[in-house]
């Protein structure tokens, strides 16, 4: 949209009593037959080519006013905008020396006997540093299903895809507790999702996570997928040959 229709919103607005400029859902942001997208923030935005995406309104408040916004998704699959950015990996508490990074599956199961936790991890450097995160959605692909309910921790320690086992982070060091525990993981939940059936998943996650990947690309760890309940699930890695099963992280900023 071009500023002159941002500024012809913004007299529209001027002219009703009711208090128009922000917005709960899409359809209260249209403009001369154009269908604009209510934001997370509540304010209206339209496309734009300018901005390679959507920039606000002059009537947005919040220090919003004409700011693009981009959207941008990580992965290997057919919708992942920036490739070659994942990593991931199963950790087997009972083959605690075994590595999965090469696994095409990541499982995650809360029984005792097969406890089971994933790690999954998208490079962010393609966005600047500078960024403000307005909206983040991790997709996985649930591929066999036990009704479990998994949350979603920050890493707090470094791991490397081809070495990392239920006791090791990398070849040469431990993690502070074995499978990414506590020492291991951040102590608040940033997402979670319930594997309840087969087929992809949008999760939405914590933006403040993942806006500090973001402005420090060396402390992004990336994720770990826990099991709350004693059941399990087996998703897609990014390895897995339907390409679009493959994780991906899609992320609203500006």
């Amino acid at each position: 949209m071009d500023r002159v229709r941002a500024a012809l919103l913004v007299a529209l607005a001027a002219c009703s009593d009711a208090p128009v400029f922000r917005c709960e859902t899409a359809a209260q942001c249209q403009l001369d037959g154009q269908d604009g997208v209510c934001e997370a923030t509540g304010w209206c935005s339209f496309e734009d080519p300018s901005c390679d995406g959507r920039r606000y309104t002059e009537s947005a408040g919040d220090g919003l006013a004409d700011l693009c916004i981009h959207t941008t998704g990580f992965g290997e699959g057919v919708s992942g905008d920036v490739k070659g950015v994942t990593t991931d990996a199963e950790l087997l508490r009972a083959m605690p020396a075994m590595n999965f990074g090469g696994s095409d599956n990541l499982t995650v199961s809360g029984s005792v006997a097969t406890t089971t936790s994933s790690l999954l991890r998208f490079v962010l450097t393609a966005i600047p540093t500078t960024a403000t995160v307005e909206t983040a959605q991790l997709r996985v692909q649930v591929i066999e299903t036990g009704n479990l309910s998994v949350d979603l921790f920050a890493v707090v320690e470094p791991w490397e895809e081809l070495a990392v086992t239920w006791n090791q982070r990398t070849s040469s060091s431990a993690w502070s507790t074995p499978g990414a525990g506590p020492g291991s993981r951040g102590t608040m939940q940033i997402g979670s999702f319930v594997a309840a059936q087969a087929g992809m998943i949008t999760v939405a996650l914590d933006p403040a996570a993942v806006q500090a990947w973001i402005a420090d690309p060396s402390a992004n760890y990336g994720l770990l997928l826990a099991a709350v309940s004693m059941e399990g699930a087996t998703l897609a890695s990014s390895q897995e040959g339907v390409l679009d099963q493959r994780p991906g992280l899609v992320i609203t900023w500006h």
